[in-house]
């Protein structure tokens, strides 16, 4: 292999050259601008360079890898010979070559100046410089600033004083402050800010329009005063002598809310309705209620009080902006309208008895289809084991009339697992599929909290749903078939933007499992009883909780992070009943329905940090850590409890369930490898490729480990032997983001591998196409 090395990095070189030397455009005179570089004389007081480079209209020609500017290349090849698929081939691919253009450059420089002007650095210079170089060139915008300006005195100019009163109560919120350095674009997001604080409370007509600033910079020592002025309402009245008279804001109240929920988009013309009146309590400590008007023609498909407890606009209270738009949310979080409109009439004439300004709500509602079905297909790659999946799927949207949603899923899936020769496969295989997997889910959803909880003891933006869940699984892999029951009842809620919470008071799965007589024999000669316990029969009675944060903005483009934390317990409950009912124990163990029930607690934790560069590319980094302890009627976690790692969204340089527990060895006798300890890191970079083909470079880091002494060799937690038992991989993937889903290849080449000896870890060397570890999934790994 060595007398080829020679040979092998030559070709590289040559390719990489090759590669380079299309970073150029041969066939003009004119230099090819290689990049922009903004450089800050002075104190930048927090001006952040990223800024002044979105003003620079001109950018250099997209790169590949870094180096290749591909989209150039395949332009400059298509210009070649003038034919239809070349020309094509130069408007789907090609880019053209970005030149230098002075008046361009010259009309950078004069954004850039009154950027600089608007940020308090008056009179700040700019000029350019080039460097030319062959057929390339750089550019380097140079920006001496001057001392900014900063605020001296802020105050507020407002005549209305309820207005006043309600802008000097967010005061302290204000992005504004005396000392910032001035800045004209905070101040239109101060306007923004108080436009939005007022049209929470009341003022339906208002607009930032009405909001303005005065600046006072004849100080002569960079300070200035700057006052925030609300302007009044201005009308004609030629019986002033002005000509105009100046009148305050109105603050709205909601006076009635309508609701049709048969609103047709074809049909807009009016028609006579029924009008049910609906009242809801506002809460459960009071006797009052509100009344929605509900139109109608005929019978309503939709309980009126369940739509009615998803209108967050309530007669009697202040227009708000955010209830609107809460509403809006809450409705379209029913499923069952493909169309929502919510309009304001103002109807204060018509009630001169009543000393407010009023407004009548309409929401107007089209039904969406109530039945639907749907066929998902899936294909898998894991570890070199083929998968293939297709699930049927039926759902009802209105199941009792209470926008409730029913839905059965037909899961099936097969898949190719790799097998000793010699051993006894459970049922015939089909086709090369040696491992079958099908069974039905049920749930039904309400758009509520059932018993024992009251709707009116929770805020109404908590979003409540309960989920009433059954499923039964049949598995048939090579050494043993399984049966599963699930079963859970639980609540969920959305706490506000970033929070949600699951909670599970019931939960329920039973596994059965038949090994084949071979397989049993094997099992009878293993004296560890953790691979025993893999499979045997085991009952879960228990709970769990979910907390979820998650501060993303998809309006937005920022960093943001996801947690989700989980916990739950089994079989303390059912322990204390039958210490209470003082059931007798069988072989030192508790049954219940003849099948020995799980005593364990289990926490993880799952943390990201998504790094935005920009709309395509960023960092994404996540780490995962779990420990899960069993007790009292468990000597073990049940298997499908336990911690596992390898696969297409994990450890991707290893095949499912193959990594780990510690160090221990492939050839140890582990059975489908589970763990009681799981630490794990991620990171991987995503980047665009081409239009839907993005790009990824990834690193991973982790393992499983076994809380408890083991016969397993290696197994173990220790911490002083935590990080030489971490396995890592890398590897690049392409992801195929067809928006409605997203395709994905992972190669991955295994970099340390904590199955060989201590000094022998590092694997890098031994790397080779043919170790690669090919994972295909769909959607993101995380």
């Amino acid at each position: 292999m060595n007398q080829y090395k020679p040979t092998y990095y030559l070709l590289l070189s040559a390719l990489f050259l090759f590669l380079t030397s299309c970073g150029t455009y041969k066939h003009a005179e004119k230099p090819l601008l290689n990049k922009n570089k903004v450089i800050v004389h002075g104190d930048k007081h927090g001006l952040e360079k990223d800024d002044i480079k979105s003003l620079i209209t001109q950018k250099p020609n997209k790169k590949l890898i870094g180096f290749w500017r591909f989209k150039l290349w395949v332009y400059q090849l298509a210009e070649k010979k003038d034919t239809p698929f070349r020309q094509k081939l130069k408007n789907t691919f090609g880019e053209p070559p970005v030149f230098y253009e002075p008046q361009i450059v010259e009309n950078t420089k004069q954004q850039i100046a009154v950027f600089l002007n608007k940020s308090g650095y008056f009179n700040s210079k700019v000029w350019v410089e080039h460097d030319f170089k062959k057929r390339k060139f750089n550019q380097f915008y140079h920006l001496q600033l001057t001392e900014p300006y900063t605020i001296k005195d802020y105050s507020y100019k407002i005549s209305d004083s309820l207005i006043l009163n309600k802008i000097n109560q967010i005061k302290k919120e204000s992005i504004i402050s005396e000392g910032d350095i001035y800045n004209a674009y905070r101040m239109d997001d101060e306007r923004d800010r108080i436009t939005e604080h007022l049209k929470n409370r009341g003022y339906y007509n208002f607009s930032k329009e009405y909001i303005y600033f005065e600046v006072d910079s004849a100080l002569n020592n960079h300070q200035m005063d700057v006052t925030l002025n609300i302007k009044n309402i201005e009308e004609i009245d030629l019986s002033s002598s002005s000509g105009i008279i100046e009148k305050k804001h109105k603050q709205f109240t909601i006076n009635r809310v309508f609701i049709n929920q048969n609103y047709d988009l074809l049909n807009q013309t009016q028609n006579q309705y029924d009008t049910l009146l609906v009242n809801i309590k506002r809460d459960t400590t009071s006797a009052s209620q509100r009344t929605y008007y509900f139109l109608s023609q005929g019978s309503s498909r939709i309980k009126p009080k369940v739509i009615a407890q998803s209108v967050l606009i309530r007669p009697g209270e202040y227009f708000s902006l955010n209830n609107v738009r809460n509403t809006y949310r809450r409705l379209a979080d029913l499923r069952n309208f493909k169309y929502t409109n919510i309009q304001f009439e103002e109807v204060s004439d018509k009630y001169p008895e009543v000393n407010k300004y009023l407004l009548d709500c309409y929401i107007q509602l089209s039904r969406a289809k109530t039945h639907a079905y749907s066929i998902e297909l899936e294909g898998t790659n894991s570890g070199g084991n083929w998968g293939i999946g297709a699930n049927l799927i039926y759902s009802n949207k209105n199941f009792f009339k209470g926008a409730e949603l029913f839905e059965v899923k037909l899961l099936n899936s097969m898949e190719a697992q790799q097998i000793n020769s010699d051993t006894e496969t459970a049922g015939n295989t089909f086709l090369f599929f040696n491992t079958i997997e099908t069974g039905i889910d049920v749930s039904l959803t309400f758009p509520k909290f059932l018993f024992p909880i009251k709707q009116e003891a929770f805020p109404q933006n908590f979003k409540p749903y309960t989920t009433l869940n059954f499923g039964l699984n049949y598995q048939q892999r090579p050494n043993y078939k399984r049966y599963i029951i699930n079963s859970s009842f639980g609540y969920q809620w959305t706490q506000n933007k970033q929070t949600r919470h699951i909670f599970k008071p019931v939960e329920l799965s039973s596994v059965k499992v038949f090994p084949t007589s071979g397989f049993a024999n094997t099992l009878d000669t293993i004296t560890n009883e953790r691979i025993k316990n893999q499979y045997t029969d085991h009952l879960i009675v228990g709970l769990s909780y979910t907390y979820i944060y998650n501060t993303q903005d998809i309006k937005k483009l920022k960093d943001f992070i996801y947690l989700r934390a989980n916990f739950e317990s089994s079989g303390f409950l059912l322990k204390g009943v039958q210490t209470l009912f003082k059931a007798p124990e069988t072989e030192n163990y508790n049954t219940l329905f003849n099948i020995r029930y799980a005593q364990y607690v289990r926490a993880d934790v799952d943390f990201r940090f998504y790094k935005v560069f920009t709309a395509d590319s960023r960092m994404v980094f996540r780490s995962m850590l779990g420990v899960g302890y069993p007790y009292g009627n468990s000597e073990d976690l049940p298997f499908e409890k336990g911690f596992f790692a390898g696969g297409a969204n994990g450890m991707r340089g290893w095949g499912v369930r193959s990594l780990g527990p510690g160090s221990s060895k492939d050839e140890d006798n582990v059975g489908e490898r589970i763990g009681d300890l799981r630490a794990e890191f991620n990171l991987e970079y995503r980047f665009p490729v081409y239009r839907i083909l993005k790009g990824a470079l990834f690193v991973d880091a982790g393992n499983i480990w076994r809380i408890t002494n083991d016969v397993i060799p290696g197994s173990a937690f220790k911490m002083n032997n935590f990080f030489n038992e971490l396995a890592m991989d890398a590897g690049l993937g392409f992801r195929f983001d067809f928006r409605f889903f997203v395709f994905r290849v992972d190669a991955a080449l295994r970099l340390r591998d904590p199955a060989n000896e201590i000094n022998d870890r590092w694997v890098v060397e031994y790397a080779k196409f043919k170790k690669v570890v090919w994972n295909f999934g769909i959607g993101y790994p995380f």
